[in-house]
């Protein structure tokens, strides 16, 4: 393929050569050879070599966290001919931060040798990053002629929501299954939490056996415990509150997803069975199931969370009827700026479910949008009144956590530890 500087040299000469004949100026004619002789030794001199790349794409892992920063290997095999004057370019996936190295690397291989290239990106947003664009440019060295020849090698990391740390915050549900799990319930049983002691009787395990106070009393006794028990959790994340395509409504839409992401991990550590719906532009649905494997199919599903336009939310109830069993406890990750939200919100309370809200708090990202506005100050004090008046009446009747972005989840959430969940009679 020709390049610019030969297609501006061919222009120069014959511009050359057509206003000296028209001229009659042998010197402006003159000019011609020195260009058609760079030119034409330029291609002559240096032909294309036949191009045989193999590229092997090395991820430091597949997975990675909001954040997180991974190193990118390639392994650079010359199957052709020797290969000068040329460079290897794998482009960035959009939302990747090119940190260290650099991603077109120049290089002079010979045949049948090989070589190693390496640069590390950090991923701000979680989302599915995918590498599909591999290409090597090979030039001669007048620029005479160049050729692009991509090369099939991908590669894709899926890069989690943040999960902040939440075993200070002893969120569990109140309603438990007769299933195992960490969650004390008021049932004498094999359990951690001590309850108190009884006289022994036959069966009794030796090892609960309480010797000190057997001591004093001079009788055996043995320690009694709570049993432990799991319980069923439903998140349900809020986007259909928010307003896409502003970057306020997405840095919300990612705290909602932050803290739907960091509860699921804290529940499931419990060896609770967690479900979660996800209200965007479409519903999406992942059903009740304990451990590892869950926390995975709940990560990816929120990976593609965006916020939506606002619909119909009888879906939301009829996903609860079928899915989800009434003794289920509902978290609700919204920021609770729709009406139509707060009265789904209010017929989910009818149902005397036990339920929780996490509402990530927008008034500082509008307040930063309005900065400039004459009237700016006035919007954000009726903005806070009206806020405090739908947490105020909400509260009446569950727990509802007022967490202000950017600041510890954790933090927020022991303000509710130990507290009971307040149900509607």
């Amino acid at each position: 393929m020709r390049s610019r500087a030969s297609v501006g040299i061919l222009a120069l000469t014959f511009t050359f050569l057509l206003i000296g004949l028209v001229v009659r100026r042998w010197e402006l004619v003159s000019l011609v050879i020195p260009l058609m002789l760079f030119y034409y030794f330029g291609i002559w001199l240096h032909r294309m070599p036949i191009i045989d790349l193999k590229v092997h794409r090395v991820l430091e892992a597949d997975s990675a966290f909001e954040g997180d920063e991974l190193k990118m290997t390639l392994h650079i095999e010359n199957l052709g001919e020797r290969l000068d004057f040329a460079e290897v370019i794998d482009a960035l996936p959009g939302g990747v931060e090119l940190t260290s190295g650099s991603n077109v690397f120049p290089m002079s291989l010979g045949a049948r040798s090989s070589c190693t290239a390496e640069y590390r990106v950090k991923f701000n947003r979680r989302g599915r990053y995918v590498w599909n664009d591999l290409r090597v440019r090979w030039n001669d060295p007048g620029q005479m002629s160049f050729v692009d020849i991509p090369i099939a090698e991908g590669g894709q990391v899926k890069v989690m929501p943040r999960i902040q740390d939440l075993k200070k915050a002893d969120l569990r549900p109140h309603r438990v299954r007769m299933h195992v799990g960490n969650v004390p319930s008021k049932v004498l049983g094999p359990g951690l939490d001590f309850y108190g002691v009884r006289e022994y009787a036959d069966g009794d395990e030796l090892r609960h056996i309480n010797w000190k106070a057997s001591a004093r009393t001079d009788r055996l006794l043995t320690n009694e415990f709570e049993n432990e028990r799991s319980g069923d959790v439903v998140i349900i994340v809020d986007g259909r509150s928010i307003a896409p395509g502003q970057l306020s409504s997405s840095m919300l839409m990612d705290a909602c997803v932050d803290a739907a992401a960091s509860v699921s991990a804290h529940l499931l550590r419990q060896r609770n069975r967690v479900g979660m719906i996800i209200l965007g532009e479409f519903i999406e649905v992942v059903k009740l199931a304990p451990g590892q494997r869950q926390l995975l199919r709940m990560n990816d599903a929120l990976l593609n969370a965006r916020a939506g336009e606002v619909r119909s939310l009888q879906g939301l109830n009829m996903m609860l009827e079928h899915y989800f069993p009434r003794t289920a406890m509902l978290l609700m990750v919204s920021p609770l700026e729709e009406a139509r939200m707060l009265g789904a919100v209010e017929n989910l309370l009818v149902r005397k479910q036990e339920m929780m809200i996490i509402s990530p708090s927008p008034i500082a990202l509008q307040a930063a949008s309005l900065h400039g506005s004459p009237h700016a100050e006035l919007a954000i004090r009726l903005k806070k009144a009206q806020r405090h008046d739908v947490l105020a009446r909400l509260g009446r009747y569950c727990r509802v956590i007022d967490w202000e972005i950017g600041t510890s989840l954790s933090a927020n959430l022991l303000e509710v530890r130990g507290s009971r969940p307040r149900l509607r009679t």
